[in-house]
């Protein structure tokens, strides 16, 4: 019995050595534990990356910006190592660039940056000797200098137009407020009421003189061209009135004998026109050398 407790008591020994009790397994590294990558960017001081835009006449200039990182080795280590791969990552960076900008048209460089870092993504890896290192470029592009010379005074043309519209908007803004305000001031001066279509028509002119020289000019000469016009026709009604009158039409001739003392009133060619309004009754005074006939 003693023989069979000592053959299960080596058994069990046996199984301890075999099977050692070893401490609970510790609790899973989380991404916050890894190491931090260290990160390096290296100023560029060359010249700018020359890539052809379409039509093969015009360059875009590349400004790289190169971005290294590695979670092997220390910052100084990948910026010492970072330095002599730069050269090759410009290469790169050339190589990529040069297909994407020979589609792009020369006068667009923000479209053709935006493509160029699209093709450029997320960037690419090298095996160091020191370890992995992660390099992330992107670039600033800029348009030809030949080419910018050549569209310099359009760009300033176009903006000295938007300006001269902004600002002739401002000045018509504020000849119109002023214009109001003045022929306000004036009818409450000559104690007339309110401003009808009529008085403002003749206020306006003299008006402007106060306000603005270009705009009274110009209404100056709207003046003149309709005055002379009126006269041409109140001129043909009258006559028009005389006609029908000798042939014995008389509703027409009344009909346009009222016309024109109406339209004699609205023109301003009454010295009274801003002050009454048009009558029914057919005028039969002279109007300004126009004289209504009677019906």
């Amino acid at each position: 019995m003693s023989s069979r407790r000592g053959l299960l008591a080596r058994l069990r020994d046996w199984w301890n050595a075999s099977h050692p009790v070893t401490d609970p397994p510790s609790a899973p590294v989380t991404a916050t534990a890894l190491q931090s990558p260290a990160i390096v960017e290296l100023p560029f001081d060359g010249k700018p990356l020359p890539c052809v835009a379409r039509g093969d006449v015009f360059e875009f200039h590349l400004l790289p910006h190169m971005r290294w990182s590695s979670t092997e080795m220390s910052s100084a280590t990948l910026r010492e190592r970072a330095g002599l791969l730069q050269e090759a990552a410009l290469v790169e960076v050339l190589r990529r660039a040069w297909t994407v900008t020979r589609g792009c048209e020369a006068g667009d460089p923000a479209g053709a940056e935006t493509q160029i870092n699209r093709e450029l993504g997320d960037g690419w890896c090298y095996t160091d000797d020191e370890g992995l290192i992660s390099c992330r470029p992107s670039v600033r592009v800029r348009i030809d200098p030949s080419l910018r010379d050549h569209l310099r005074p359009f760009v300033l043309s176009e903006v000295s137009m938007r300006s001269e519209h902004g600002n002739a908007l401002l000045r018509a803004a504020q000849t119109e407020a002023l214009v109001e305000e003045w022929m306000q001031v004036i009818a409450r001066l000559e104690m007339s009421g309110g401003l009808g279509p009529a008085q403002r028509q003749f206020l306006v002119p003299f008006v402007a003189t106060l306000v603005d020289r270009d705009f009274a000019a110009a209404t100056g000469a709207l003046r003149d061209a309709r005055g002379s016009g009126t006269l041409v026709l109140a001129e043909f009604l009258k006559t028009a009135v005389g006609n029908h009158e000798r042939i014995g039409l008389f509703e027409y001739a009344n009909a346009y004998d009222k016309a024109l003392s109406g339209f004699c009133v609205q023109m301003g060619l009454s010295p009274y026109a801003m002050v009454f309004p048009p009558s029914d009754e057919p005028a039969s005074a002279p109007v300004n050398g126009v004289a209504g006939a009677t019906s």
